[in-house]
């Protein structure tokens, strides 16, 4: 009642040696007042293509309602041909007007009721199907015959044979000759072979919409887009490899020129810049009593180091602003540069990365300023000139070893003895120093940086590529095996599709050459 579709059919095997030896399989449907009725063409649908024929059974109580036969004649169009079994009790009796039971008219003449009914109750197109042979009408004790069976089985002698159970017997007889005839004959033939093209094409229809399905059209789709990644991501190995072969380093190299004019700007002012801290720092020690190695090495060497380490840092910061503003400072074309954006990688990150270690592989020199005593002017005392000592031997006196001045000298005896000739050569010395070895160094450090960040670029960038080739490959090797397997899916389904097409025409044409032919004839047409 609540759900109808819950039950499609129930298989119930007995031991029956008839059914076992033919072969063939009955099956029976629900009843008419049963809570399940719910029409014969639904009843029916399941079989009717795989049907032979059908059996209809009523009890004589019931074969005069009209309601009984409401639907009869969706049976006769579902099978050719429907045996009418009216189900006698030939045990039932009858009260006569006298009292006593007397056996009723389905026990004494049952045609008679077949008659009353075909007279009078029977509609025209069950009228049409009889006299076209299509419906047989079989009154039959079906209780008793069943028993007659049964016995006879067990006891192997066919049990009684009173005249009633003969007529019995000989009535089922009837309807079995009838029905086992109907299946040997060659209308059957007809209808059994026009019942399985009929399913053939319903076979054909479900198995067509399967295939015009929206699920398969998106499978087609599918297979359009998994050959276009595919397309892509062969595209992606082919462009990483490409990009594995390049000497990125030569790409930076055009840094260096650049690098070059920046340096010797930022070393101008770095010395510019310098000179009068020096300056300060020679009049301090014209104040003091350090020696001439103190001022070299106390005063004047932070000075040095400052102005080498700015040059140095300054250059750096150059460097990297470059390299993130100009897309890693590369002379790459276009194309070059789109294909490292297409395989998803981001040159200024790489250039970040390789910038991160510049400084430790650029060594930068800092030494400490060297100033000679044979550059400074010195005045002679009067017992200098007494004992006519050499302009050398007066400074070795006054400020010690050559190669190390670290004799103290006292400020008066600076401010007599030296003078401002000698702070001026002091302080050109010194700044002619720092120039020297700033403008030494302004030659050297654009090549070491830029040949130290192509190296770590080249480095960074193989890595990447690296990671990025087995990325795309595995990529590439999943897609490929998605492919394959859609593809051979939507390759069948429309081979399928085509050969439904074709077998389709033949089945239609098969049913249209069995309906007209003469089941006569039939075993001719079918060998």
């Amino acid at each position: 009642v609540h759900m109808p579709d819950a039950i499609r059919k129930i298989d119930i095997k007995l031991d029956i040696p008839d059914l076992a030896q033919s072969g063939a399989v009955l099956v029976d449907t629900p009843g008419l007042y049963t809570r399940m009725k719910f029409g014969y063409d639904r009843m029916t649908r399941d079989f009717r293509n795989a049907a032979a024929c059908a059996i209809f059974i009523v009890k004589t109580d019931n074969l005069f309602l009209e309601q009984v036969f409401d639907e009869f004649g969706e049976l006769l169009e579902l099978f050719s041909r429907i045996f009418l079994v009216v189900n006698l009790d030939s045990t039932k009796k009858d009260l006569l007007p006298d009292g006593t039971l007397a056996p009723s008219l389905e026990h004494e003449s049952p045609w008679e009721i077949i008659e009353a009914f075909e007279n009078l109750s029977m509609s025209a197109p069950l009228k049409e199907a009889a006299e076209n042979g299509r419906l047989g009408i079989y009154p039959v004790d079906l209780l008793r015959a069943a028993s007659r069976r049964i016995i006879g089985r067990r006891t192997g002698d066919g049990g009684a044979t009173s005249d009633g159970e003969t007529k019995v017997d000989a009535d089922f007889d009837l309807l079995l000759e009838d029905l086992t005839d109907y299946l040997n004959s060659n209308e059957y033939l007809k209808a059994f072979l026009q019942d399985s093209l009929r399913r053939s094409r319903t076979l054909l229809g479900e198995m067509k919409g399967a295939v015009d399905d929206e699920s398969v059209r998106a499978l087609g789709r599918e297979v359009q887009s998994l050959e276009k990644s595919c397309a892509d991501a062969r595209g992606t190995v082919e462009k990483i490899d490409r990009l594995r072969q390049i000497q990125w380093r030569d790409h930076v190299q055009a840094l260096v020129p650049w690098l070059r004019e920046r340096v010797h700007r930022i070393a101008a002012q770095v010395k510019a810049e310098t000179q009068e801290p020096i300056g300060r720092a020679i009049d301090d020690w014209f104040q003091s009593s350090d020696s001439l190695h103190q001022l070299a090495d106390a005063a004047l060497l932070p000075f040095f180091a400052s102005a080498h380490a700015r040059l140095a840092a300054d250059a750096e910061d150059a460097l990297k602003r470059r390299a993130s503003e100009d897309v890693a400072g590369l002379t790459a074309a276009e194309d070059l540069l789109a294909d490292v954006k297409a395989v998803g990688l981001d040159m200024r990150q790489i250039a970040d990365a390789a910038l991160a270690d510049l400084k430790s592989n650029a060594p930068v020199e800092s030494p400490a300023p060297i100033l000679s005593s044979d550059a400074i002017p010195v005045r002679r005392s009067v017992v200098d000139w007494l004992l006519m000592r050499s302009g050398a031997a007066v400074r070795r006196r006054l400020f010690g070893p050559a190669d190390h001045p670290d004799a103290p000298l006292e400020a008066a005896i600076k401010a007599s003895r030296l003078g401002e000739p000698a702070r001026e050569a002091i302080r050109d010395a010194a700044v002619a120093q720092l120039e020297q070895r700033i403008d030494r160094l302004a030659e050297t450090l654009p090549d070491q940086l830029v040949r130290s960040y192509a190296e770590g670029f080249e480095r960074e960038m193989a890595a990447r590529l690296e990671r990025a080739r087995t990325d795309a490959s595995q990529r590439l090797d999943e897609l490929e095996e998605r492919l394959r397997g859609t593809r051979t899916a939507h390759e069948r389904l429309g081979a399928l599709r085509e050969r439904l097409s074709t077998v389709a025409a033949s089945v239609d044409a098969l049913i249209e050459r069995f309906a007209q032919t003469d089941p006569a004839t039939l075993t001719r047409h079918v060998v």
